[in-house]
């Protein structure tokens, strides 16, 4: 209805008001109206993306640039936080209820775990340095790359980087045609097998939520043979093992490869 649509252009505008000046050095791709924000690209729980390009030079980057300019949906923190106090007290109830016996699921302990993962990813600050992070343990590879965060744009409730084209990881998935073959598709499953055990084993730096939809494919044109390249964003959610962790994922590991299942 009207009623609706009306709505969801003001939250669409408080959005990007959200992001004060940092969401004014760009130009939104599309809009003839400059001061109206545009439609995004993709949104999730916390954000929400929007394709848009440089007004004046940045570092390296001329004018005019394309970038990726991610704003925090309204009032979010104040969200996530009421969910986590009822999730835990929720939680908490079951816990004390004797017949039920949970007491050995931990889920307290759980809802607790998962508030001090969620957290900071409300404030993009961090995954800018996630991004940082990335580039720099993946620096030199061919077939995997992360965008690069603009961080002078960058703030709490706005992170600016470079914006990637390419297409969805689902692509290669669902389609078998001449550009979507069945040997791109285990091209594509060993690049993303060794980039997870190098960020588990190598560099104890691991994106925690990696799924298609954070995927983009395309050919790096700029080495021989264009071969096929992965580009992992939205790198908010990441996770830090330690040693212990280590030992328990090699024991794993070890025994799904031989099939044993008792170790």
């Amino acid at each position: 209805s009207a009623n609706k649509e009306r709505q969801k252009r003001l939250g669409r505008r408080e959005t990007l008001e959200k992001g004060g000046g940092n969401v004014g050095k760009v130009k939104k791709s599309g809009s003839r109206n400059e001061d109206l924000p545009t439609i995004p690209i993709g949104s999730g729980c916390v954000a929400q993306v929007y394709k848009a390009r440089l007004r004046t030079s940045h570092g390296l980057h001329p004018a005019g640039t394309s970038v990726a300019v991610k704003v925090q949906h309204p009032h979010i923190l104040e969200k996530v936080c009421l969910d986590f106090y009822i999730m835990n007290k929720f939680a908490s109830i079951l816990e004390y209820i004797p017949y039920l016996n949970l007491d050995y699921l931990s889920m307290k302990d759980s809802v607790d775990q998962f508030r001090d993962i969620m957290l900071p990813q409300l404030d993009l600050r961090v995954e800018a340095h996630n991004l940082k992070r990335f580039r720099r343990d993946f620096e030199g590879e061919t077939q995997i790359a992360f965008p690069e965060p603009l961080v002078d744009l960058t703030s709490r409730e706005v992170l600016v980087e470079k914006f990637v084209e390419g297409e969805p990881m689902l692509n290669f998935v669902k389609k078998e045609d001449e550009f979507h073959r069945r040997k791109d598709r285990e091209e594509l499953a060993s690049i993303g097998l060794k980039t997870v055990m190098k960020m588990i084993f190598l560099n104890d730096f691991i994106h925690a939520d990696l799924h298609p939809g954070n995927m983009i494919v395309d050919r790096n044109k700029s080495v021989r043979g264009q071969p096929l390249r992965i580009h992992m964003i939205d790198c908010g959610l990441t996770v830090e093992l330690g040693e212990r962790d280590h030992v328990n994922m090699v024991k794993i590991l070890g025994s799904l490869i031989k099939r044993y299942g008792y170790a």
